[in-house]
């Protein structure tokens, strides 16, 4: 063994002492020494471990504060400890998990002991501790790849900067969280604040301080030699103060003035507009269509509640998709209406200027009117203020239409809507703004006191037409 050792200790130019040193850390799986140079990372890795057990815990900090260097040291870690289990590591992409795979962990292994190096499995994007027969497996988000970790299970999940996913909380609570279940195991997020207000990770983020398993590193906080100064982090975000507070300060902070619904993020509105109403099927119901080309159809559906105590829209259902045909477009509309609306009441359907697919709408038996889109400036102020008034309420299962509201943001120029990964370009705000612009609203009336109203028997709506029926009834007996 001691020949080993030194034959090892001489082939990477170390003393003999320093070998058993780093040695012993790998026999333990205490690898605290790799970060030795960053105080910061090491307290980190400690209260990982302290909190172990329990809902996801949260660790926020700066940008190139060297996140993904501390992940693969802390799941190196636990794979020398632990027999036979598995650690996922999440990136964002497929490409970057294969990057960290040939690259990050090649020099960590090749810093191992010859005995407990971990080895490349051939053709995966995953690393094998030999002598504990445990796995570190590197995974993409994106295309699907995240997918392929159904079915395993897993005893830890640390998940790379995931205020940049698509669909997080789908990915956390519908693939991760069950393949940690059997094992105990822990789901660990860390990441900067997203760009994108109210994103996914956000919520996990207070859910996690809320309990009290979040932790925050700011660089003006942060003892670690980074590398580079305030000044020089200010001019990386191109001298932008919030882009700073938000990538540096780990504040969750937007600019207003690019955001298209600004009201869509302020806190407490979603409670109050994201509601599910009873059923309304007398009333008119509407439709908006913005169709798609190079961007998504988009559709909502949604009933004007005139009642003298409501006198608001509220969209109960919605649907957006990327090439989809016309026959499949008509068939979604008269699936969704007859779910909805059981037959009753008025619709109205409206779209954007599209004339080839309006006529073949209307041969296919659903009809659209077109509807002007001047003044768009306008109509987008008044979905606005209907919601800041609760008077635009949307039912909970309308999730990418309200994702759309709170990320929509106008290009550099003001001139449009700037494309996103997950929302398009904000066609379902489109779509909500053809079908609000449109809908017929009507004074409220104060009507005397019905105690069919009062009871739900009937609408007012109703009311008033067995008024007008009695009344013609008493002239013409």
């Amino acid at each position: 063994m001691a020949d080993a050792r030194i034959g090892d200790s001489g082939a990477n130019g170390t003393s003999l002492r320093e070998y058993n040193r780093v040695l012993a850390a790998w026999q333990k799986g205490d690898l605290r020494y790799l970060l030795a140079n960053r105080p910061s990372q090491v307290e980190n890795h400690d209260w990982l471990l302290e909190h172990w057990g329990g809902p996801p815990i949260v660790l926020l900090c700066h940008r190139r504060y060297g996140k993904t260097m501390l992940a693969l040291v802390f799941a190196l870690g636990l794979a020398l400890q632990h027999r036979n289990i598995d650690i996922a590591l999440i990136c964002k992409t497929k490409d970057q998990a294969n990057q960290i795979a040939r690259q990050a962990m090649t020099k960590l292994a090749v810093r191992a002991p010859a005995a407990y190096r971990p080895k490349r499995i051939k053709n995966e994007f995953a690393w094998l501790v030999p002598h504990t027969g445990s796995g570190i497996y590197l995974f993409g988000s994106d295309d699907e790849h995240v997918e392929t970790i159904r079915g395993r299970t897993l005893y830890a999940a640390l998940v790379d900067e995931p205020a940049t996913y698509k669909g997080l909380r789908y990915k956390a609570r519908s693939i991760l969280l069950p393949a940690l279940r059997d094992s105990g195991g822990q789901l660990i997020m860390m990441s900067t604040p997203s760009k994108v207000p109210q994103h996914d990770f956000e919520a996990f983020y207070r859910e996690a301080e809320a309990r009290g398993r979040a932790r925050v590193v700011r660089l003006s906080d942060n003892r670690d030699p980074v590398g580079f100064t305030v000044a020089e982090a200010l001019d990386d975000c191109g001298g932008d103060l919030l882009t700073y507070r938000r990538e540096y300060e780990c504040d969750f902070v937007y600019d207003p003035r690019s955001l298209v619904v600004p009201e869509a993020t302020q806190h407490g509105l979603a409670e109050r507009v994201r509601i599910q109403r009873q059923p309304y099927l007398d009333g008119d119901h509407y439709v908006g269509l913005d169709s798609g080309g190079r961007d998504l159809h988009a559709l909502t559906f949604g009933t004007y509640y005139d009642r003298p105590s409501e006198d608001l829209v509220h969209i109960e259902a919605e649907y957006a998709a990327a090439g989809i045909s016309t026959s499949d477009l008509v068939e979604v509309v008269r699936v969704t209406q007859a779910r909805l609306w059981q037959g009753q009441g008025r619709i109205r359907r409206y779209m954007d200027p599209r004339p080839l697919l309006e006529k073949d709408l209307r041969e296919a038996g659903v009809p659209f009117l077109i509807t002007d889109r001047d003044n768009k400036l306008t109509h987008v102020n008044q979905v606005r203020v209907a919601l800041a008034e609760a008077r635009l309420t949307m039912d909970p299962s309308c999730e990418d239409l309200w994702g759309t509201l709170v990320t929509a943001k106008y290009n550099d120029t003001f001139t449009g809507y700037e494309r996103d990964a997950q929302y398009g370009h904000a066609d379902l705000l489109d779509s909500l703004t053809y079908l609000h612009r449109n809908v017929t609203r009507r004074p409220v009336l104060q009507e005397k006191w019905d105690p069919l109203v009062a009871e739900g028997i009937v609408s007012p709506r109703e009311a008033q037409r067995l008024r007008r029926t009695r009344i013609q009834d008493l002239f013409l007996s």
